[in-house]
């Protein structure tokens, strides 16, 4: 029997989330803030997508750029949002959150007349739901007669296709207006009308889960074991209490009269940042066993391992780790207080932020600076005519674009900064040079790196072009790495992709093996770019070599791209028939062997703009062609 193709279908709130910057501040003191999809149905649905459960989502959120954000980042993380609709008389909700390693996280709910608090049940598709295995509905879709109606209906729809009902209790004062607008944080307010919401849907339920707190609500009383008992009363489901750092408690059948017999799952170890998201983290990680039929000790042992992910990390969505990022935290013993700072740990979780591309990559690279400068100085013609040229070549680009989606482009931000605007937000391979031009050992254009990347739109991948060979000095090699190294970092926290691209100094024979030791060396020292740019060998051994080392360092890399440097067309062609061989090699990123003959007849003042970018995309489209040719 074919799998489904929705396992879960999580229907809730979805909001944007604004994270403080600023650690331990209470939100008057904040000065800056970090965007990221939140909510919680929302969270698990990013979460267990991320997880490999076949996700999807049902919600509204508004005609607006945030809504945009908000569909886009769960499809990013492989979510169906097909039942994300789009609702054009309300503004997607915000939530301001201060992040506080305590349990006191103050939170603003902007939610007044919200879209997601308006889905209804026409944007229900009943065929995906009853095609799932499971339905997440959450207490919050029964703050208002319009989710309410909405959560009742799937529910509806569930048990009548024998599909699995699960509860997130979800208890949110403020949302049921119970608690002051400054109240956000405010997680008990006992409530009979919310209780008998609550109670409503506890006997179609197969598996709960909820705080301490919330299983209070649910249950009618501040007692906690007399809670558990309550919601006993109204239905056999599985029931799961998140307790925090200890763990958390799963009770298969009768609730035991005394708590203190009853087994806990323990948690995990591990330094705090942020406590928002542990328990939308949680439960992803238990239905990521729950849903595969685990066994229930594996399951929350996988919840509390992904709960523990999260609040050692800025944000909720973005914080959950991937499939393999969990296995590989559950299977180091001891585990990391700080898995964010673990490298195998960042480097998964690194890779599942940017997801892989298929396909090669022909780029074309117009980031040159001095080389440029250098052109000029050698028509007699004025610096000041390099912004234009790069316009044009990137209208050459553009050209070859339009039948090419996998074709990206390389710029920097000196001759550049209007083009990186123009080709920001287009889903295509675009990088940014970050390096300065010529030095050695490499420096960085902006001393602040990570704050440079932060800056940076989040679809341009850093470049940082580094002369080195394995046998450098000690006083340059040494700078040269602990530069890559803190560019690697600083990637990391910004979640940027970053890009090294390795060119032979000056003078210097590369010699045997060029390529697999500068691998071997970065990757000794933890470094892990997305991408590797290389020099135009002519000799597929020595690409077969760098992938080897590829496969060892980091089997999740993007792979290598094929650099132009001056070489001469029949060297070039070589160089790109021996890189074809290696599929860890995915493309090409070269620029003066393509745009160099016509750019200095330009520059000249012997063609027109025409004459130019008509040539250059010529070149480029034979440059595609040629890579094809020997990739087959």
């Amino acid at each position: 029997m074919p799998e489904p193709s929705i396992e879960l279908v999580c229907a809730g709130r979805m909001c944007v989330d604004l994270y403080a910057e600023q650690h331990g501040a209470d939100l008057p003191d904040v000065d800056s803030f970090r965007r990221y999809l939140g909510g919680s149905a929302a969270n698990i649905c990013f979460g267990s997508a991320r997880l490999g459960i076949r996700s999807a989502m049902l919600a509204r959120v508004g005609d607006d750029q945030n809504g945009e954000f908000l569909r886009r980042a769960l499809a990013v993380a492989g979510a169906n949002t097909e039942m994300v609709h789009v609702d054009p008389q309300r503004l997607t909700p915000v939530v301001m959150l201060a992040v506080r390693p305590s349990d006191d996280f103050p939170r603003l709910f902007h939610y007044h007349d919200s879209s997601d608090m308006a889905t209804a049940v026409d944007d229900i598709d009943e065929a995906m739901v009853e095609s799932a295995k499971a339905v997440l509905i959450t207490g919050s879709f029964l703050a208002n007669d319009t989710v309410q109606a909405t959560t009742m209906r799937l529910v509806d729809i569930a048990r009548a296709a024998g599909v699995k009902v699960v509860l997130d209790i979800d208890y949110r004062p403020a949302m049921w207006g119970l608690a002051p607008f400054r109240g956000g944080n405010e997680m008990l307010v006992m409530s009979d009308p919310v209780t008998e919401r609550l109670r409503e849907v506890l006997p179609f339920c197969d598996l709960i889960v909820g705080t301490r707190e919330e299983i209070r609500i649910a249950g009618g009383t501040t007692d906690f074991h007399d809670a558990l008992v309550s919601v006993r009363v109204r239905t056999d489901a599985l029931i799961v209490a998140k307790i925090g750092a200890q763990g958390c408690l799963v009770i298969d059948g009768p609730v035991p009269d005394d708590l203190a017999t009853h087994p806990v799952e323990p948690g995990f170890a591990v330094d705090v940042v942020n406590n928002v998201g542990a328990g939308d983290g949680f439960f992803s990680g238990f239905l990521s066993g729950w849903l595969r039929d685990l066994s229930l000790d594996a399951c929350a042992r996988r919840g509390n391992a992904v709960g523990a992910i999260v609040v050692s990390r800025h944000g909720c969505s973005v914080a959950m780790p991937s499939a393999a990022e969990l296995e590989a935290f559950l299977a180091l013993s001891p585990t990391p207080r700080r898995p964010g700072e673990h490298p195998r740990l960042r480097q998964l979780h690194r890779r599942a932020a940017s997801p892989r591309r298929t396909g090669d990559v022909p780029v074309l690279a117009i980031d040159h600076r001095w080389q440029l400068q250098a052109m000029c100085d050698e028509a007699g013609a004025s610096w000041d005519r390099i912004s234009p040229l790069k316009t044009l070549l990137l209208d050459a680009f553009e050209r070859v674009a339009v039948d090419r989606p996998e074709v990206g482009v390389l710029i920097d931000d000196v001759y550049g900064a209007d083009l990186l605007e123009r080709m920001t937000g287009h889903d295509r391979w675009l990088a940014r040079a970050l390096d300065v031009p010529r030095s050695r050992p490499v420096e960085f254009m902006n001393d602040d790196v990570g704050l440079t990347l932060r800056s940076w739109p989040a679809d341009q991948i850093a470049k940082l072009m580094v002369y080195a060979h394995p046998d450098d000095p000690p006083e340059v090699a040494e700078i040269q790495w602990s530069r890559m190294a803190r560019m690697g970092r600083a990637a990391a926290a910004a979640d940027r992709g970053f890009l090294i691209e390795f060119q032979t100094p000056s003078g210097v024979d590369p010699g045997p093996g060029y390529l697999a030791r500068l691998l071997a060396e970065a990757y000794a020292r933890d470094i892990t770019p997305d991408w590797w740019k290389l020099p135009p060998v002519a000799d597929a051994d020595e690409w077969a070599g760098a992938a080897a080392v590829i496969a060892e360092g980091d089997p999740t890399c993007q792979g290598m791209l094929v650099l132009g440097q001056t070489a001469a067309p029949e060297a070039l062609a070589s160089a790109l028939a021996a890189a074809a061989t290696e599929p860890m090699v995915r493309g090409f990123a070269i620029g003066r062997a393509i745009f160099g003959p016509a750019a200095r007849r330009w520059l000249g003042d012997e063609i027109d703009d025409e004459a130019l970018v008509a040539d250059v995309a010529a070149r480029f489209t034979s440059t595609i062609h040629t890579w094809k040719a020997h990739r087959r």
